[in-house]
């Protein structure tokens, strides 16, 4: 596997401007990586880039795929799209080797009767969210606006190419339907549930260690990452997937708590009906609407409050100190929010009591030991939970954007 060019000179501040490499980006050098012989064979000589965004792309294909002096062309309509290109270029050190033309234009329209049939390799990565030209009013828009039904820039797109391809012709193009798998999102929460798992299962045993020794601490630990792992990564990657198939990027960035409510609470059931098994074998117990009800809680809150740091301080980075404030305190407002509900479930199940269903159990508790009935236990739960809060989602944040930016 090829690594991927330096792009340790964009900042926080440029992936505002332009378009941040995601899974397609990396999908795309995928695709690329597997045509490696056949690209060699053809030695490609003048090399076309339709939207080169922070010009990852063309960078990956100069520096892996270009034995001799190429000469490269790429198109952005975003003049923060074609300096950065510049600026990848030369990062990586490609611009004494290979000659780069970068043109601010609307696809291929100026290049078309310059370039014709002499093109031997074109790269595009498309904007695919379906636009109307209307709405289309920032330039950083114009990266992932596909036009009508999403389509009609890659339609155009690929009928330049068809005039641009020389008789080497090479087309690479990656589907839309790639950007709605969120596989990075699964890796993310499946490692995030595992090392969450991991870390503080010690503690939760410690008393076996004057018991059995320290190989004690870790019983039982592999159901837990199993479980945790799994049903986190199938979470997070069926809520980030609903969110993509439903909404433009433009919506996304503005979602409301109320979609983010229906969408977690979604992905949630979805989560446990294709996980029922592993909890029947683990406990000979359904699971209940409880753990729907705070995981909804927990993760809109969570959203909510990325959005609002989002929004003001135009990064999509989160400090690892703003991450574990989020964590903590979405963590904090479902757990105190549905803990009463747990204890009315556990009082239910008290075979040394006999209560005549849930309202019985509310008046009962009510009456012996009011508002505070509701709550008994909740400090040192919040004490047990939170900690593990905080590492899932630092977990999940680090390998998430590492996945992104093809570090791992």
């Amino acid at each position: 596997m090829f690594p991927t060019p330096d792009l340790s000179h964009l900042t926080r501040n440029d992936y505002n401007q332009i378009y941040e490499p995601d899974a397609d980006s990396f999908l795309l050098l995928d695709a690329l990586e597997l045509k490696l012989n056949e690209i060699l064979e053809q030695k490609p000589f003048i090399i076309f880039e339709f939207g080169s965004g922070s010009g990852l792309i063309t960078t990956f294909v100069a520096k892996h795929f270009c034995l001799t002096s190429c000469l490269f062309f790429t198109i952005d309509i975003n003049p923060y799209a074609c300096y950065s290109t510049k600026r990848t270029f030369q990062q990586n050190n490609l611009h004494k080797k290979h000659c780069l033309n970068i043109i601010q234009c609307n696809l291929a329209d100026p290049l078309i009767d310059r370039l014709s049939s002499k093109v031997d390799l074109i790269l595009f990565n498309p904007p695919y969210v379906p636009t109307e030209t209307s709405d289309v009013k920032e330039v950083i828009e114009r990266t992932y606006a596909g036009g009508k039904q999403g389509i009609e820039v890659i339609e155009k797109a690929i009928e330049q190419a068809s005039r641009l391809l020389s008789s080497k012709d090479e087309l690479f193009i990656i589907s839309s339907i790639l950007s709605t798998i969120q596989y990075h999102q699964f890796i993310a929460g499946l490692f995030g549930g595992i090392i969450s798992s991991i870390v503080p299962h010690p503690f939760d045993l410690i008393k076996i260690c004057f018991q059995s020794g320290l190989q004690g601490l870790y019983e039982g630990v592999i159901s837990n990452v199993v479980e945790n792992g799994i049903s986190l990564g199938l979470y997070l990657f069926i809520y980030n997937t609903i969110i993509v198939l439903n909404n433009d990027q433009d919506k996304i960035k503005n979602l409301t708590f109320y979609y983010r409510t229906i969408y977690s609470t979604t992905a949630g059931l979805l989560t446990i009906i294709l996980t029922n098994p592993m909890w029947v074998i683990k406990t000979c117990l359904t699971p209940g609407l409880v753990g729907i009800f705070h995981g909804t809680i927990q993760f809109s809150s969570y959203e909510q409050m990325k959005s609002f740091y989002v929004n003001p301080f135009h990064t999509t980075y989160f400090l690892t100190s703003v991450v574990l404030t989020f964590s903590a305190l979405s963590k904090f407002i479902a757990a105190t929010s549905t803990y009463p509900i747990q204890v009315i479930c556990t009082r239910l199940q008290d075979q040394h009591q006999s209560y005549n269903g849930v309202l019985d159990v509310i008046k009962k508790t009510y009456k012996r030991k009011g508002i505070s009935g509701f709550f008994k236990g909740v400090v040192p739960a919040l004490y047990r939970v939170i900690p593990v809060s905080c590492i899932t989602f630092v977990s999940y944040e680090f390998i998430l954007y590492e996945l992104k930016h093809g570090i791992i």
